[in-house]
């Protein structure tokens, strides 16, 4: 009976033995000779957060400057974007925050019983007053790691914003050069 009972164990032990490590991953290949630069190597820093600056100004059209500027700021996308990045900043301030020690204070005043006298007991006013102080050491890596993630959350909402609003750009750049051809087109057919 006692051997049924440890049946399971067995047959994961047996198991477990016959289990075999991966073979292991081959080296990569040196990249050909003609592939290979002197100097010095950068690594390019990712640019989507980053301005892409007034593109659009480089077709010299007043208007379509106008159309562009007015389109950003009545763009909802770009709004509800701006609101993320704050929304994410905020995250980034309270994980920031919750590294720190914490301090508290309290203070209050209440009408209670006092002390008991002869002819019963005396209303008395109760004042209290507290300091806490709190501090979680951070041992493992708990809080670094959650401000790290809402870092690197911020980032990509900045991305997401800077993506946003050049969308937005260009939509509104296309659709003005794309009325601009038609207008060409039907000057030139009425010309005709």
């Amino acid at each position: 009976m006692n051997a049924i009972k440890h049946l399971p164990l067995v047959a994961a032990l047996l198991l477990a033995g016959c289990a075999t490590a991966l073979p292991p991953l081959p080296a990569e290949p040196a990249p050909p000779a003609q592939f290979k630069e002197t100097g010095r190597w950068t690594v390019a820093a990712p640019a989507e957060a980053q301005d892409r600056g007034a593109w659009w100004q480089a077709f010299g059209d007043p208007v379509l400057s106008s159309l562009v500027e007015r389109a950003a700021q009545a763009n909802t996308q770009v709004q509800e974007a701006v609101a993320r990045v704050a929304q994410a900043r905020a995250l980034v301030r309270s994980a920031y925050a919750d590294r720190l020690p914490q301090v508290g204070a309290g203070a209050g005043v209440g009408r209670g019983a006092g002390a008991n006298s002869v002819s019963g007991p005396r209303p008395a006013t109760l004042w209290q007053a507290g300091v806490d102080l709190a501090y979680e050491p951070d041992l493992f890596g708990r809080a670094s790691g959650r401000q790290d993630a809402a870092s690197l959350d911020a980032q990509a909402r900045e991305a997401v914003l800077q993506s946003t609003r050049q969308a937005g750009q260009a939509e509104t750049a296309q659709a003005y050069l794309s009325l601009r051809a038609l207008d060409v087109e039907l000057a030139l057919v009425r010309d005709t």
